[in-house]
C-alpha cells in the first residue's frame, strides 16, 4: 500500500480538491484494508475486494482511490443510509469489516487545534494525527454476497417496448434505504419528469417491478408508463 500523503495527493487529483473527508475517507480506507490483510488491492488483491459505502460524500471518492473499487467494475456499491462508514468484504476468505468515523473526532480536532479558526483546515490536520481507535469504530461483520453482486455478474435484460430503451440490472436488487420506490401501478401515465432522463428514471422504474411480477409474458419485453399513450 501506498503511504497516507500519498493517497491523499491521488484523492485530491480525483476529487478535484482536498478536504476534511478526503483525508477521514483515505484513513478509513486503509484501515479496512489494513484489517482484511489486503496490501495490494490495486495489484495481486484488485479481485479479493468488494466495499460497500454509506453515503455519497466526499469520503467516498477517497475510499474509491484507496480501494481501486469502482461502480463500473461492480466492486463499489453504494447503500444510502447516510452514515460515514464503509464495509470491505474479501471475497477470497469472506471476512468483513465495517469501520465508520467517530462523532467524537470534530470535538477531538477542536481540543488539538483550537489555534486553527477554519473548521475544514482544523479537522485535515486532526484527522491525520489522530489515533485508528479514536477516529473510527470497528466491526467484524457478515456480509453474504448473492451471485448478482460479484463483479463481473451479467444482469437480466428487458426492453420497454413504448421507448426503445434496454434496461439491464440485477432482478433481485432493491431500491436503496430512504428512497422506497412507488407501486408500478402508481406511476403518472404522463410523463412527469423533464426530458429524456426523466423518461428513463420511469421506464427503469416499472421495469424494475415487472421483473418481480409472474403475470409479464416471458419474453421480457414490457410497456412502461414513460409515454402518455402506452
Amino acid at each position: 500500500m501506498k503511504s497516507l500523503d500519498e493517497y491523499i495527493h491521488d484523492a485530491e487529483q480525483a476529487h478535484g480538491h482536498l478536504c476534511a473527508g478526503q483525508v477521514l475517507g483515505v484513513r478509513l480506507a486503509m484501515l479496512g484494508l489494513q484489517k482484511l490483510g489486503i496490501d495490494d488491492p490495486h495489484g495481486k488483491d484488485r479481485k479479493r475486494l468488494v466495499t460497500f459505502v454509506e453515503i455519497d460524500r466526499c469520503a467516498t471518492d477517497a475510499v474509491a482511490v484507496v480501494t481501486g473499487c469502482r461502480l463500473g467494475k461492480r466492486a463499489l456499491k453504494f447503500r444510502d443510509w447516510g452514515k460515514m462508514a464503509a464495509t470491505f468484504v474479501d471475497v477470497g476468505s469472506g471476512k468483513a469489516i465495517r469501520v465508520a468515523a467517530k462523532e467524537s473526532s470534530k470535538a477531538l480536532a477542536r481540543e488539538m487545534h483550537p489555534e486553527i479558526a477554519d473548521k475544514n483546515q482544523q479537522q485535515m490536520l486532526a484527522y491525520r494525527e489522530i489515533s485508528d481507535d479514536d477516529l473510527f469504530a470497528t466491526q467484524w461483520v457478515k456480509v453474504e454476497l448473492p451471485p448478482e453482486e460479484f463483479p463481473g455478474y451479467k444482469g437480466e435484460r428487458v426492453v420497454c417496448v413504448a421507448s426503445n430503451i434496454t434496461n439491464q440490472f440485477s432482478a433481485s436488487s432493491t431500491p436503496p434505504a430512504r428512497r422506497r420506490a412507488p407501486r408500478a401501478e402508481s406511476l403518472p401515465r404522463q410523463n412527469a419528469f423533464p426530458g429524456s432522463a426523466g423518461r428513463s428514471a420511469a421506464c427503469l422504474l416499472f421495469c424494475r417491478m415487472a421483473l418481480r411480477s409472474p403475470e409479464f409474458p416471458p419474453d421480457r419485453r414490457l410497456r412502461c408508463r414513460c409515454r402518455p399513450d402506452t
